[in-house]
């Protein structure tokens, strides 16, 4: 597994439309945060799996480690992630 993801890799993920907030940590793992109000039938791992398919196309390989459904009472103008959102964590393998 990749530790430390190469300047053209975070260019690309940052350049791939995968959620409302993309974070790459110094660790080399890479959390993406979709916010919601309704869920209209997505998940967590739907998410998941759409960030695999954007990454694959763009010839990143990943593994997701965790995925999560936060749910919070609307609060207007809270943050991302103080709000209703799905989260992935995942990380780049080539």
């Amino acid at each position: 597994m990749v530790t430390t993801i190469s300047p053209d890799i975070k260019r690309k993920i940052k350049s791939t439309s995968l959620g409302d907030k993309v974070t790459i940590k110094q660790d080399g793992t890479v959390e993406v945060l979709q916010s919601y109000f309704y869920r209209m039938g997505n998940t967590p791992t739907i998410l998941a799996e759409k960030i695999k398919e954007r990454l694959n196309k763009k010839d990143i390989k990943i593994v997701i480690i965790k995925t999560w459904d936060h749910h919070a009472s609307f609060r207007g103008g809270a943050s991302i992630k103080a709000g209703s959102h799905f989260g992935v964590l995942f990380k780049v393998v080539s």
